[in-house]
C-alpha cells in the first residue's frame, strides 16, 4: 500500500493514469459487512476489505458506543416502566434512541477533534508531503462519499452540496486536521451508521476477508451491475463465472499479481467456473491440507490467463462463531448459536448442522440473540443453508433507490430438519436479514422477542492512509418486499413452541404465500 496517500505505481488499469491513488472497500453488513466495489470513475472500480456490510453496520464501533447503548437501556427502562409501554416495542425504541445518541455524539467529536486539530496545526510545520497526503486523504472522501452514500433514511443529502464544501478544505496540510474535517462533514450527513475509522480499528475488520487471501468474489452479472458496466472490455457480458470485485491492498492476492476484474478459472487444478463465489471463497480460505502452496489460474479483462500460487497455510479468524449443543434425547433439538457473521458463520453452521443430524436430532433451534450482524453475504448464505434452491434470500435497493436483482438460494438446502429461530432486541443487521428469509420463505418460526430493525446496508472503504470510511450504500428487504427497518421482526412465540404449534404457523405461512406465488 502506498504511505500516506502516494500514488500507487506499476502499469495502469482500465487506462487510467498510475499517478491516481488506489482505494479498496470492504462492505461489512451489508447488513453489517461484506466486501463490496467502489467506483473512482466511470472507468475504474477499486475495492478491498467491507459489508460489511460491517453489513459495515456497527461491527467495529467507536470509543463511545458502548456507554451510549448503555444510557439508552436504562432510558428505555425506565421509559418501559413508568409509562407502561408495550414490551414488544422496546426495540423499536431502542433504535430509535441509540440513533439519536450516536448522531449527537458524532457531532461531539468531530467538535471537539476540530479544536485539538486545530490547536496542533499551529505548533507544527507543514510540509509538502504532509499537504499531499492530507489532501489525497480528503479527495478520496469526498469523492467515495459523493459516489456511494445512500440517503435512504430521507435526511437530506445532496449530492451537488457534498461535492461543494470541498473547495473549502483546500487549505489544510496537516492529516490529523482532514481527519477532523471529515468527521465533521460526516456527522452531517446524519446518518449514525457512516463514520471515519482509525487504521487500528480498520485492521479488526479483516475477520471479515471472506475468501483468506484478500478478494471480495462475485459473480460476473454482480461484476457488471457494481462497476455500472454495460460489458467488458472485450465486448463480453458474463452471468455467471467468479470475478474479482476487489482486492485488499498488501493482501496474499495482490501480492500474487492478483487484479481487479480478473475471472477465475481454476483452483488447485479444479474449474470453479460453474461454481458460486462463496463455495470458491471457501476453497481459498481453507488452503491446502498438506499446507502445500494452492494453485489459481485465472484470466485478466483482456482474455490472457496467467497461473499463480498463494500460501497454503494461512492463519483464518481465530475462533468460530458457532457453537452447538445436540439433543439430551433422541430426536430432540439441537441448538445452534450463532454470535456473528464473520467469515466463517456459514461453513461453520453447515459443520454444526451435519454434526446435529449425525447425533440425532430432530429438531435445529437456531439461536440469534445478541448476534448485531457482519458480513450480509454470510446472512445469505447461513439462510441459503436451510432454503430450497431458488427460493429468494434477500431483496435490496441501491444508488438512485434502484432494485438490484434478489439474492437466490443457489444449492440444495443442507438440511430439512424443522427450523425454530431464537432472536431478541440485540438481534440486528444481517442477523435480521438470515431471520427474515427464512420466516419469509415459511421454513421456519420465530421465537423471543422483536428485533433491534436495522435494515441498511454499509460497506467500508480502505483509504490511503490506511484508516476506513464506513457509509450506508442501501437497505435490503424480506423476500416479500417488507423494509423493516427501524420495524424489527415480531417473534410468533415468546418462547421455543413444539413442533406441533411451529407446524401450525408454518402452515398458515404457505397458505397465505399461495395466492402471492401464483399471481
Amino acid at each position: 500500500m502506498a504511505p500516506h496517500g502516494r500514488p500507487v505505481t506499476g502499469p495502469p488499469r482500465h487506462g487510467l493514469p498510475t499517478s491516481q491513488p488506489r482505494l479498496s472497500a470492504w462492505s461489512v453488513d451489508i447488513g453489517k459487512k461484506a466486501l463490496q466495489g467502489l467506483r473512482r470513475s466511470p472507468e475504474r472500480t477499486y475495492a478491498g476489505p467491507d459489508s460489511l456490510s460491517q453489513d459495515a453496520g456497527r461491527g467495529v464501533a467507536p470509543w463511545w458506543a458502548g456507554p451510549l447503548r448503555g444510557v439508552a437501556a436504562l432510558f428505555i427502562t425506565s421509559t418501559l416502566s413508568l409509562g407502561g409501554v408495550r414490551v414488544c416495542h422496546a426495540a423499536n425504541w431502542s433504535s430509535l434512541l441509540e440513533d439519536r445518541l450516536v448522531e449527537s455524539a458524532q457531532g461531539l467529536e468531530a467538535a471537539v477533534g476540530g479544536v485539538t486539530s486545530r490547536f496542533r496545526a499551529s505548533l507544527v510545520t507543514k510540509n509538502a508531503r504532509e499537504a499531499q497526503a492530507a489532501q489525497t486523504f480528503l479527495d478520496e472522501v469526498w469523492e467515495v462519499v459523493g459516489t456511494n452514500f445512500e440517503d435512504v433514511r430521507s435526511r437530506g443529502f445532496r449530492r451537488e452540496d457534498w461535492q461543494a464544501q470541498r473547495a473549502a478544505h483546500a487549505g489544510i496540510a496537516d492529516l490529523e486536521e482532514a481527519h477532523s474535517v471529515v468527521r465533521a462533514a460526516l456527522a452531517q450527513l446524519h446518518d449514525p451508521y457512516s463514520r471515519l475509522i482509525s487504521r487500528s480499528a480498520f485492521a479488526g475488520m479483516l475477520k471479515y476477508d471472506v475468501s483468506g487471501v484478500g478478494l471480495n468474489l462475485v459473480t460476473g452479472e454482480e461484476y457488471l451491475e457494481r462497476t455500472n458496466a454495460a460489458r467488458l472490455e472485450d465486448g463480453r457480458r458474463p452471468s455467471a463465472g467468479v470475478w474479482v470485485l476487489g482486492v485488499i491492498q498488501g493482501s496474499l492476492a495482490e501480492q500474487a499479481g492478483v487484479r481487479l476484474g480478473d475471472e477465475l478459472l481454476e483452483v488447485a487444478g479444479h474449474s470453479v467456473c460453474a461454481s458460486p463465489p462463496f463455495k470458491v471463497a471457501s476453497l481459498l480460505q481453507g488452503g491446502s491440507a498438506d499446507g502445500a502452496d494452492l494453485a489459481l489460474k485465472a484470466r485478466r479483462l483482456d482474455g490472457s490467463v496467467y497461473d499463480v500460487s498463494l500460501p497454503g497455510k494461512r492463519a483464518g479468524p481465530s475462533s468460530s462463531p458457532v457453537s452447538l449443543e445436540l439433543p439430551r434425547a433422541p430426536s430432540g433439538d439441537a441448538v445452534v448459536k450463532l454470535r456473528r457473521f464473520d467469515a466463517r458463520a456459514a461453513a461453520d453452521v453447515a459443520g454444526a448442522l451435519a454434526r446435529a443430524e449425525a447425533g440425532g436430532a430432530g429438531r435445529v433451534i437456531l439461536d440469534l440473540r445478541s448476534n448485531r450482524g457482519g458480513l450480509v453475504t454470510e446472512g445469505v448464505e447461513v439462510a441459503s443453508l436451510f432454503l430450497a434452491e431458488g427460493d429468494v434470500v434477500l431483496r435490496s435497493q441501491g444508488r438512485g433507490a434502484g432494485a438490484r436483482p434478489p439474492y437466490i438460494a443457489r444449492s440444495p438446502p443442507a438440511t430439512s430438519l424443522p427450523l425454530v429461530l431464537l432472536v431478541d432486541g440485540q438481534t440486528a443487521s444481517a442477523a435480521e436479514a438470515a431471520a427474515g428469509a427464512l420466516r419469509g420463505n415459511c421454513r421456519a418460526v420465530v421465537a423471543g422477542r422483536q428485533t433491534f430493525g436495522k435494515g441498511l446496508i454499509q460497506s467500508v472503504y480502505e483509504l490511503s492512509d490506511g484508516s476506513g470510511l464506513v457509509l450506508t450504500v442501501g437497505k435490503y428487504f424480506t423476500p416479500a418486499g417488507v423494509d423493516i427497518d427501524r420495524e424489527g421482526i415480531e417473534p410468533d412465540f415468546r418462547s421455543v413452541p413444539d413442533q406441533q404449534q411451529a407446524e401450525e404457523v408454518l402452515r398458515a405461512c404457505r397458505l397465505e404465500r399461495a395466492p402471492a406465488a401464483s399471481a
